[in-house]
């Protein structure tokens, strides 16, 4: 009945639901075996011989696929795998799922985090294969219950976007305050983050208030002391980061401090559009009590730290240590990064780093141009059935709870008649019959079962050359 015994608990139940699929390399392969597809394709492998086209034709599309991969595919300690070029200068070895896991790895990748599409895939590309990957990682977070309940509807753009590109890790820094949120039994009650322009490399530390002494303390101790001292800090026109104490300490370090527009944070999008990434991380993995998001900042920021940036293409992390993170999921798989010797790792990074900061300056350019585009000319078209199952944005504040940790999407909801263009009648889950406007409604999808996410095609009408084989 101990109230902190309980918590740890609590505790260790959420560090594990980070450390993805608790399988053995045994237990794997007995997997791999059991899935008849797969295990024809074991057999091929481990008699070194591809079969000819005639005698594949009348397997399905998964089969098919692999047997065009065939050179790529070996057996590592009785485990089948794919030897793979990530396109960033890094081979891995991907183990070969079996359908009876594809859905299992898919949402315990996307529970991760409870990332996007671009990061699932980052994250389960490191480790895991199979045919149709894409297609089923989107399918697991489509139908994610916890995210769609913290689902969020867009907005409109006001005027056209102002871009800024940096050149070099740590050069500009983004900064900005969350809060208040619950206090904490630490007696945190803010959370002040810091996000690099560059390599969007991200720290976040809890604080109990804001005053400037406590801002800029935490500053130099958790992100200057690590990193080294930018040249400049973006901020809002926040009271602690207006006060003299603050301004006196950029002055001393040398830091050229920016600042938004009053009533306007759009310029500090960098670190905003975290600061929404982060407190989702949060909400989808603290306790009904919502005092104990301290506690689960670690992890969120080392699941961000790995996972892959749509700006950039790259990971924070491959961009700011020049490797990868090794996370639990590696450990318990059994597929861990592997280390040069500290010789051929020292002549290799350099080079490795100018690449990959090419690479981003380019990417970054790149998606500032698409990101305004796309920013400056905005229409959205809603289009729901009669029938239609969706997710109704009904946010409520409730005593004693901080709406920014809530999930304000109640469903699923069913569309019972069209009113007009924009209006349609629907019931929500007590039955209740409601009149919203179509911008208050996201598509709501069910979750299938583990075995009917991935299905083999009829193998009709095939030739080598559907699947990249001449």
């Amino acid at each position: 009945n101990c109230r902190y015994c309980a918590r740890q608990e609590e505790k260790l139940i959420v560090e594990a639901r980070l450390t993805g699929i608790e399988n053995s390399t045994g237990e794997w392969v007995d997997e791999q075996i059991k899935d008849t597809n797969l295990n024809v394709v074991r057999n091929w492998v481990s008699a070194g011989v591809r079969p000819s086209w005639q005698d594949v034709v009348s397997y399905g599309s998964d089969t098919k696929s692999l047997w065009a991969m065939f050179e790529s595919l070996k057996l590592k300690d009785r485990l089948l795998v794919r030897h793979w070029d990530d396109g960033k200068g890094g081979l891995l070895d991907q183990i070969l799922v079996p359908r009876q896991l594809r859905s299992k790895v898919a949402e315990q990748a996307h529970e991760l985090g409870h990332f996007g599409r671009r990061r699932c895939l980052h994250m389960v590309r490191l480790t895991h294969y199979w045919p149709g990957m894409t297609r089923d990682v989107k399918f697991a977070i489509a139908s994610c219950e916890v995210c769609g309940r913290r689902g969020k509807a867009g907005t409109s753009p006001k005027a056209p976007l102002q871009t800024y590109t940096t050149g070099s890790p740590f050069e500009r820094l983004c900064m900005d305050v969350i809060g208040p949120l619950p206090v904490t039994s630490q007696g945190n009650r803010h959370l002040v983050v810091v996000v690099d322009a560059f390599t969007k490399w991200p720290e976040a530390y809890a604080v109990p208030d804001l005053c400037a002494e406590t801002v800029a303390k935490g500053l130099v101790d958790t992100v200057i002391s690590r990193f080294g001292v930018p040249r400049e800090l973006h901020t809002d026109q926040g009271r602690c980061f207006e006060s003299a104490v603050f301004k006196e300490v950029m002055s001393l370090l040398g830091i050229h401090k920016t600042r938004t527009s009053p009533m306007h944070p759009r310029s500090d999008g960098q670190v905003e559009r975290f600061n929404r990434t982060l407190i989702d991380m949060l909400a989808k993995v603290i306790d009904t009590r919502q005092d104990d998001w301290d506690l689960r900042l670690p992890f969120a920021l080392l699941a961000f730290r790995a996972s892959e940036h749509s700006s950039t293409s790259f990971s924070p992390a491959q961009l700011t240590l020049g490797r990868e993170l090794t996370l639990p999921i590696h450990l318990i798989t059994g597929v861990v990064p592997e280390v040069q010797s500290e010789t051929e790792y020292g002549r290799a990074l350099r080079d490795q780093m100018q690449v990959v900061h090419e690479i981003a300056r380019d990417r970054l350019i790149k998606a500032g141009e698409e990101g305004k585009r796309r920013y400056d000319v905005h229409a959205r078209e809603p289009r729901f059935a009669e029938g239609q199952e969706v997710w109704y944005f009904w946010p409520r504040r409730k005593k004693g709870r901080c709406l920014k940790l809530q999930s304000n999407w109640i469903g699923p909801c069913r569309i019972v008649k069209r009113l007009s263009d924009v209006v349609v009648q629907i019931t929500t889950p007590n039955r209740k019959s409601r009149n919203v406007h179509v911008d208050k409604l996201a598509p709501y999808t069910r979750r299938l079962p583990a075995d009917s996410l991935t299905g083999e095609g009829s193998g009709v009408g095939d030739s080598p050359a559907n699947y990249g084989v001449t």
